[in-house]
């Protein structure tokens, strides 16, 4: 064979060698690229299609443009510390007021107690009447039964029983009392302490004089290390009260009166109770040396995240639905607690729980289904048409 024939069979074979790896390398690409778009387009229909989705996005552009325009944020915050600090107007004057901080606790309380209790009776009128409101769904005593009377036909049917597994559950839930004696008891004690305390030693004006205009970054920090530094706190006196069951009785069964709570049951606390969970809060914003404006925010979000806990209702736009991988507690764990009295020791975050494994398994059993999320227990909840 000559040398230019051996040379031309060398030039074919590395022409194919190199075509092949093209098609290959073009195949991958091609698989790539599809991955991505399944992807894009299964994260377009969640977006399109599911709530808790949804509020995801909404939560991450807040953060975002918390993190862009901080800058410009912090402009807008300086001229409001220097209106709250200067200003003769009626909510400056009121910043500035030594009953200032716990005087929006309550106003907050106020708004998110009745809220949710305007949402139980909604649901309640409308069961009533022989309709299905769209808030039952998410209202988890409801949902909770809901998943006992499937869970009892499954096992009529098992017995061999000729039973309907699709059969609705009855269509009216028995409410637990609204805990009115917040009104004339806790509220009192909570408000009664701090009027003197302020009376006795006006300090708010010293406060507000350590600090200049806060910044977005500022109260960001604030706000989340006092919300963490709280939930330890709690969680570290909450386990004392289940362990030790001198504690629990004298202490912490009164919180525990019900099983399916409401969001008036925020503040079903004993005197001792309530004193232990405002001072792990004031705690918590003294030790970290919080700005007066973020203490404010503080405020508003922890009274919030107090009154959510204890609502009964499971909406896909609360914490434990938004923040992933399980990381906030929520109603919905909440909720078992009280159901159970073990478990779920923490308020707000999940963390310390699992660490010391106060959680519940995933058995499929109906207390490791009771604190999962709606859309993971569809097929074993049968609810009627909604026609409210």
């Amino acid at each position: 064979m000559s040398m230019s024939t051996r040379s031309n069979d060398s030039e074919l074979k590395a022409s194919t060698v190199i075509h092949s790896m093209d098609d290959n390398q073009g195949q991958h690409q091609r698989r790539i690229l599809k991955q991505w778009v399944a992807i894009v387009t299964k994260v377009w229909h969640n977006i399109r299609t599911d709530e808790v989705t949804q509020w995801r996005c909404a939560a991450i552009l807040f953060v975002s443009s918390l993190a862009i325009f901080h800058s410009h944020i912090d402009v807008g915050l300086a001229k409001l510390w220097t209106y709250l600090t200067t200003s003769s107007g009626l909510w400056a004057r009121w910043f500035r007021h030594d009953h200032w901080e716990w005087l929006l606790a309550v106003a907050c309380f106020n708004v998110y107690f009745h809220s949710f209790l305007l949402a139980d009776r909604a649901v309640l009128k409308a069961s009533q009447n022989g309709k299905d409101h769209p808030l039952r769904k998410h209202r988890l005593q409801d949902r909770f039964l809901a998943q006992q009377h499937h869970q009892k036909l499954q096992k009529r049917q098992q017995a061999g029983e000729d039973v309907d597994i699709n059969e609705t559950p009855p269509m009216v839930t028995k409410h637990s009392p609204w805990h009115a004696g917040g009104y004339v008891g806790e509220l009192w004690v909570y408000m009664v302490p701090l009027f003197i305390w302020d009376k006795l030693d006006p300090r708010r004006h010293r406060l507000i004089a350590r600090f200049g205009a806060p910044t977005t970054l500022q109260i960001c920090r604030d706000v989340t290390r006092s919300l963490l530094m709280y939930d330890l706190l709690f969680f570290c006196g909450h386990v004392l009260m289940h362990k030790i069951p001198f504690i629990n009785r004298k202490i912490h069964a009164k919180h525990h009166t019900t099983t399916e709570v409401r969001s008036g049951d925020t503040v079903r606390l004993s005197v001792i109770e309530q004193v232990l969970e405002v001072g792990f809060s004031i705690v918590a914003i003294r030790t970290l040396k919080c700005h007066p404006v973020s203490r404010s925010i503080y405020n508003a979000i922890i009274t919030f995240l107090l009154t959510e806990l204890h609502c009964g209702f499971d909406f896909p736009w609360t914490p434990q639905n938004v923040i992933p991988f399980g990381l906030a507690t929520g109603s919905r764990r909440h909720h078992y607690h009280h159901r159970n009295g073990r478990h779920y020791y923490q308020k707000f975050f999940c963390h310390v729980d699992r660490l010391f494994g106060f959680v519940q398994k995933d058995d499929d059993t109906l207390l490791g289904d009771s604190v999962k999320p709606l859309h993971q227990i569809k097929d074993k909840v049968s609810w009627p048409k909604e026609t409210a």
